[in-house]
């Protein structure tokens, strides 16, 4: 295994963005001290998978976040650490100084599912499906090219392999996100849905 992937929702996290902290009191995250060996979360899950490889001296997996949150490697390495630190301070700097957390964006528009879609999935699969998800033909994948252990060749299927995913995130954010803003705040307030 050379990559673990994690999309997870950005308040499954444990990170406080404004405070730059990772909130290890959280339920899940204090289990996952008191008991490593028996993690509950996926971050107790890393780095007891992590522990075990640097005990058998095996390298160290790349920790791909491919969430809809800025900075998501960085935020990913930070809460990794600090779980590990507090676990085993040597644990916790051998993560920092050995395993990769690229960060990455991901942008699919996954508009609200109507009924005219379940009916869709429902004639197509055979199974019925309340709330599936549907998206629309645009897809853009970046991701920060740092894979110490090597990676697939996702270019091939049009990810944009970069040195720095910040101007894609700000991109999307200045433009998509905020053009999305400037009509469907307006258009709420005057009645659209």
């Amino acid at each position: 295994m050379r990559i673990v992937s994690l999309t997870i929702t950005e308040g499954g996290y444990f990170y406080h963005a404004a405070r730059d902290e990772v909130q290890l009191d959280a339920p899940g995250l204090a289990h996952d001290l008191e008991d490593p060996s028996h993690p509950t979360t996926a971050f107790g899950c890393l780095v007891e998978g992590l522990r075990r490889r640097r005990s058998a001296g095996v390298a160290p997996f790349t920790v791909l976040s491919c969430d809809n949150l800025h900075a998501n490697g960085d935020v990913t390495g930070r809460v990794v650490t600090a779980l590990a630190s507090h676990i085993d301070a040597n644990l916790g700097r051998w993560i920092y100084g050995q395993v990769a957390f690229p960060n990455s964006m991901v942008d699919r528009i996954t508009p609200r599912t109507t009924k005219t879609d379940i009916g869709i999935v429902t004639r197509l699969t055979g199974l019925d499906d309340a709330w599936p998800v549907t998206c629309e033909p645009f897809s853009q994948w970046v991701i920060e090219d740092r894979f110490p252990t090597g990676r697939p060749a996702w270019e091939r299927v049009g990810a944009q392999l970069v040195d720095d995913v910040r101007p894609y995130e700000l991109m999307k954010m200045r433009l998509l996100n905020a053009g999305h803003q400037v009509l469907a705040y307006p258009g709420r307030l005057l009645g659209f849905r």
